[in-house]
């Protein structure tokens, strides 16, 4: 039986995360819930939104996501490639088992030294199961003389109401800068707009076209940084991590959670210097 929005919402309050063991093991790096320790390390997001792993298999050019209830069949979800959804470097991979659908969003730098993904679904009130992470395939290296650096990139979120709907794709221009004499992080993401909705026929709500991020320290331990949102009206967080790309801390990824009125977003970006 089909659930309805009001009684999906009931049962996604009962239900916890059954993580299992797998038997997947592709040749990336394995994001674990929690706080990120050390220079090559990971972090997916936990509490409401559920998923313990997000991973992606480049041999098989699929999406593992573990422990979000009806994505798949078995412990660990695998979402396969849809072109069609593709925004500028972010690709696109789904999960259509049942009455859900699932849509993933992962992008790595050219160098793989960063990787970034989010999931979510809009089957549900009060945003559903969803999902992101962050991670660093390798180590960073702090300037340790005074230094600012620019970083720019792209931007994917998912967007859902509260209330349900259909779930928006958002894109914007990351443009993050750091101060490495004061290890402060700073940043925005500019020029969203939404470019997909999962019902095409219903109206899009308007989207603000910048949100800034507060000030944020930049851990000198491990390279990541934890901030709030400064746009007025608007609550959230941002965090993330530099790491070593073509040169010491030239590059960047993080993820949000920007949250106005009834709609949450939750999104991913990396920016390179």
């Amino acid at each position: 039986m089909r659930l309805s929005l009001a009684v999906a919402a009931s049962v996604a309050t009962l239900l916890s995360a059954c993580g299992g063991a797998s038997e997947d093991d592709p040749a990336t790096v394995t994001p674990t819930p929690g706080e990120v320790v050390g220079l090559s390390s990971a972090k997916v997001l936990e509490a409401d939104f559920k998923a313990t792993r997000i991973q992606f298999d480049e041999s098989k050019d699929e999406m593992i996501i573990e422990a979000i209830p009806f994505d798949d069949d078995v412990y660990s979800g695998r979402y396969t490639r849809d072109t069609s959804l593709d925004r500028g470097a972010y690709r696109a991979y789904v999960s259509v088992n049942g009455f859900d659908n699932y849509i993933a969003y992962f992008d790595e730098s050219a160098t793989g030294a960063v990787n970034g993904a989010v999931v979510a679904s809009d089957r549900y009130l009060d945003h559903g199961y969803r999902g992101a992470m962050y991670a660093r395939t390798g180590n960073v290296t702090l300037p340790s003389t005074t230094q600012r650096a620019f970083y720019n990139g792209d931007y994917v979120g998912l967007r859902t109401n509260a209330k349900g709907g259909p779930m928006e794709t958002v894109i914007g221009e990351a443009n993050m800068e750091v101060d490495f004499s004061d290890d402060t992080v700073r940043g925005a993401i500019n020029n969203r707009a939404v470019v997909f909705s999962t019902d095409p026929t219903t109206a899009t709500d308007p989207i603000l076209s910048t949100i800034v991020f507060a000030d944020s320290d930049l851990s000198r331990t491990n390279g990541t940084f934890t901030g709030g949102i400064a746009t007025p009206d608007v609550d959230g967080t941002y965090e993330g991590m530099l790491a070593d790309g073509t040169t010491d801390a030239s590059e960047m990824v993080g993820i949000t959670e920007i949250i106005i009125g009834d709609y949450s977003e939750n999104g991913t970006f990396i920016a390179i210097e």
